[in-house]
């Protein structure tokens, strides 16, 4: 809450001190009063939008703190096989990568050039490795069943 308090107090003194610019430039004449009361507005919207984005910094800033104690423990990445290094399902553990600017990638990649990797490829399509450990688990599952009522 103090946080928001001193953005609001900041973003206040910035705009009383005319360090806003207005967003629209003016295309016809307008009274002094009416460009003065529209710069008004202006500057109010752009302390919104500031209060917004510091608003949107600070929850992901909670977010990544509640996660750092978990990633002592590992962290779980899923992997999409056919989308390249830096292909990954977005996960809340993501977060910290994204806050720190850090480009998340891995090696668990199919060389299509080679026939059997070609292959795989087409049966994995785009599904991730948890998708593709599901179907693993249904497959065996499904042949469990068959040899039950075998």
């Amino acid at each position: 809450d103090r946080a928001i308090k001193r953005s609001n107090d900041e973003a206040s003194a910035a705009a009383s001190a005319g360090e806003w610019i207005p967003v629209k430039e003016k295309k016809k004449k307008t009274s002094d009063a009416a460009a003065a009361a529209d710069t008004t507005t202006t500057r109010k919207g752009d302390n919104t939008l500031l209060l917004q984005q510091t608003n949107s910094h600070e929850y992901h800033l909670d977010e990544l703190l509640s996660l750092l104690p978990n990633l002592q423990y590992g962290m779980d990445v899923n992997p999409k096989f056919t989308a390249g290094p830096t292909g990954v399902e977005y996960t809340l553990g993501l977060t910290a990568f994204d806050l720190l600017g850090v480009e998340l990638v891995h090696g668990w990649l199919l060389d299509i050039e080679d026939a059997q990797d070609r292959h795989t490829a087409e049966v994995i399509g785009h599904r991730t490795y948890n998708e593709l450990i599901e179907l693993v688990i249904a497959g065996k599952d499904a042949g469990e069943r068959v040899d039950v009522l075998s």
